[in-house]
């Protein structure tokens, strides 16, 4: 079976249509390379396109990490499966990015294993404006962290910011700062909520100071809870 590659390239927001068909044998080998790694924080398998907003998600997730590879039309067994008519699902998705806020930088290209399925790869880059979002989302935002996509919460969503601004995490010590310390001395896990209710404090005000102390390196946010949660970040 003759197989070929057809470069669609998109460094965002627009995605250019323009087919380019090549030999891709070359190419379909290097995907198998990067399949056979297996997922992790830089790269997400995906079977079907059937759920256009979570893929345009896990894009978004890349671009508030380290960036990544999504490649569209593989197995979480890592078999090549392909997707059919990727033309309308590369439009919604472009759609969804499109409207991301703020805007960032991403590309792909399609990859056909046959005349009527192809592998979608794509490849993000780190954004250099966190958080990322989608518009249909409201202002909830997700970030790669291992092998999975998780949604930031209220303090995670302004360490992304802080990370990505020039701006340093000037840290203050008072009354306060020394009474939220103490609840972490117990290297114990806390969540925001049960900070919040014990402190007393503004949800802003306590967000502020959280964030500060996870950019510093002093606390850690453990993605994955079923809340947010922080910890004390022993080295």
């Amino acid at each position: 079976m003759k197989i070929s590659h057809r470069s669609r390239v998109s460094d965002g927001p627009n995605p250019a249509f323009n087919r380019k068909d090549i030999s891709g044998a070359a190419q379909l080998n290097d995907l198998r390379k990067l399949v056979n790694a297996g997922e992790s924080q830089y790269l997400e398998f995906k079977a079907k396109a059937n759920f256009p907003e979570k893929i345009a998600r896990s894009i978004c997730a890349f671009a508030n990490a380290e960036g990544g590879t999504l490649l569209l039309g593989v197995g979480d067994d890592g078999k090549l499966l392909g997707i059919k008519d990727a033309d309308e699902d590369l439009q919604v998705i472009a759609r969804l990015l499109n409207q991301t806020r703020p805007r960032f930088k991403w590309k792909f290209k399609n990859i056909l294993l046959s005349s009527t399925r192809s592998i979608v790869v794509f490849e993000v880059r780190e954004s250099n404006k966190k958080p990322v979002g989608l518009k249909i989302d409201r202002g909830l935002v997700y970030y790669r962290s291992g092998d999975s996509n998780v949604q930031a919460g209220l303090v995670m969503a302004e360490v992304l910011r802080r990370k990505s601004s020039s701006m340093g995490s000037l840290i203050t010590f008072g009354a306060d700062d020394h009474k939220l310390m103490a609840y972490f001395s117990d290297g114990k896990p806390h969540t925001f909520n049960s900070l919040s209710n014990q402190l007393k404090l503004d949800r802003p005000v306590l967000v502020d100071k959280l964030a500060g102390l996870v950019v510093s390196g002093v606390l850690r946010v453990l993605p994955g809870a079923p809340e947010e949660t922080l910890v004390l970040n022993l080295i």
